[in-house]
């Protein structure tokens, strides 16, 4: 059985960098645009892959729905900048590495590797 609960489990944590991502360094960021949309596409999949297990109850097929819809109504709320570019590029960005992106694509491994 797929346990949905520890994959729905990442999202608040990614969120929450993502919107600190965009409150300060990354507020311009084109890695931060690719990130939130990554992240929005990555629950929607989720929510469709929970609707069509036929191992999951549906009382915790609703449960999970529920975080789901709360988790991207706060990823449509992460605000971005107008125009966003590469902000390593326009010689903005000093950190190593692109936060968005180490978010959208290595955190959730990160988390979920035990």
């Amino acid at each position: 059985m797929v346990d949905f609960e520890s994959q729905v489990r990442i999202y608040p944590v990614m969120l929450s960098a993502l919107k600190a991502s965009s409150e300060d360094i990354c507020v311009r960021c084109i890695g931060l645009e690719s990130a939130k949309i990554k992240t929005e596409k990555g629950l929607k999949r989720l929510k469709m892959e929970i609707g069509k297990s036929a191992e999951t109850p549906e009382e915790k097929k609703k449960e999970l729905v529920t975080k789901i819809d709360t988790l991207l109504t706060i990823a449509e709320e992460i605000p971005l900048a107008e125009n966003c570019s590469c902000q390593k590029t326009a010689e903005s960005c000093f950190i190593l590495g692109c936060t968005p992106k180490f978010i959208a694509e290595q955190l959730p491994n990160v988390l979920t590797t035990p």
